[in-house]
């Protein structure tokens, strides 16, 4: 999904600007000035001075952020400088950039597995593959043997909602050291404040990280769970939450305890193009492997997204999946195929129209 703002009054860089642009960051207030952040052209993000009385936002931000927006946020400015950087990369920088930012990601994981690291929260859009990266390294990994604990209980991971004694229940499941617990796209734990006093006790930087479960329940009783314990283990966040913009007033202080007590990892992919350049690097590194198709047909399945960038329902690695089992199922007819089933409504009827205009020629000719 994505928001937009139609803006009646605006300024950027000097020049007027008004229209129905798409939001890449919420309206704040800063000590700069109130600005809103949108998409004034294809892949070019800019910070436009506003009041926000003169804007109106439609759409659909992303579900775990609905909270989170806040209008009156007052944080350092940092747009400005990711403009500037952005500005003056080439192509090759800005793949360097988010080849790095996986990287970083990878070693993370490995420190998480080797117990020398006690949390990670990364943070990045949807369909970018952080799962990929993470559950291939936890599947993979050589992991200590411990007694009592069977190779399937090294590592777990959280997706969905879980409610706080569920919660409760996975961190003492998974509470010794070369644990690792994986919460990802599990942003209903960030909503709740008996979760996030959970998660903060289970990450605080003591020596002892000591967890309590401070009410009576049958459920803790009956699978002889104690009250409390400590924990040794590692948390991995990978969520879509951009902890640097998004702030509300009720999460705010959980939100900085959280952080203080994790590692933070921002893959910097925030723009069209920057999920197209991941897209580019996976392709290349067997991303589409499991479908035994050729060469040429995975290039032109990339392509085809890439075309199609503005017309898509998503723009993500899991559209890139959909395409490549339209070409494995229906080798001549998948490019059709996915104009009906991964684009907007507006381009599959514009696809309809041309066919109509193409053959509009050939009619008249039988006549």
């Amino acid at each position: 999904m994505a928001q937009f703002a139609t803006i009646k009054k605006g300024k950027w860089r000097g020049q007027d600007v008004t229209g129905r642009f798409k939001v890449i960051r919420p309206y704040k207030e800063s000590p700069s000035g109130a600005f809103i952040t949108v998409e004034i052209e294809e892949d070019v993000a800019a910070r436009v001075k506003c009041k926000f009385k003169d804007i109106t936002l439609d759409g659909t931000p992303d579900a775990t952020q609905g909270e989170l927006v806040d209008k009156n946020v007052k944080d350092p400015d940092t747009v400005a400088i990711e403009e500037m950087v952005r500005a003056n990369e080439t192509e090759a920088d800005a793949e360097r950039r988010i080849a790095k930012g996986f990287q970083i990601l990878n070693e993370m994981t490995k420190s998480a597995i080797a117990g020398s690291i006690r949390a990670a929260v990364v943070s990045g859009p949807p369909g970018i593959g952080k799962s990929h990266e993470v559950l291939e390294l936890l599947a993979s990994a050589k992991w200590p043997k411990r007694p009592g604990i069977g190779d399937d209980e090294n590592y777990h991971i959280v997706k969905g909602m879980a409610t706080p004694i569920a919660l409760y229940k996975i961190l003492y499941t998974y509470r010794h050291k070369n644990q690792v617990i994986v919460f990802d796209d599990c942003d209903s734990i960030f909503h709740d404040d008996v979760s996030l006093n959970l998660l903060k006790g289970a990450l605080d930087t003591g020596k002892k990280r000591r967890i309590g479960w401070n009410s009576e329940s049958r459920i803790l009783k009956e699978d002889g769970i104690p009250n409390d314990f400590d924990f040794e283990g590692s948390v991995l966040f990978l969520t879509n939450i951009d902890f640097d913009h998004c702030r509300s007033k009720r999460l705010e202080p959980h939100m900085k305890a959280l952080r203080s007590r994790c590692h933070y990892l921002d893959l910097t992919i925030s723009s069209e193009k920057d999920i197209i350049r991941r897209i580019r690097q996976l392709s290349k590194t067997g991303l589409l492997d499991g479908y035994h198709l050729s060469e040429e047909v995975e290039s032109e399945i990339v392509a085809f997204v890439e075309a199609n960038v503005r017309d898509l329902d998503e723009l993500s690695l899991r559209t890139v999946m959909k395409v490549a089992d339209l070409a494995k199922s229906h080798p001549t007819g998948w490019r059709e195929m996915a104009v009906h089933t991964v684009m907007r409504p507006e381009a599959k009827w514009r696809y309809l129209l041309a066919q109509q205009q193409a053959s509009k020629p050939a009619a008249a000719k039988t006549k």
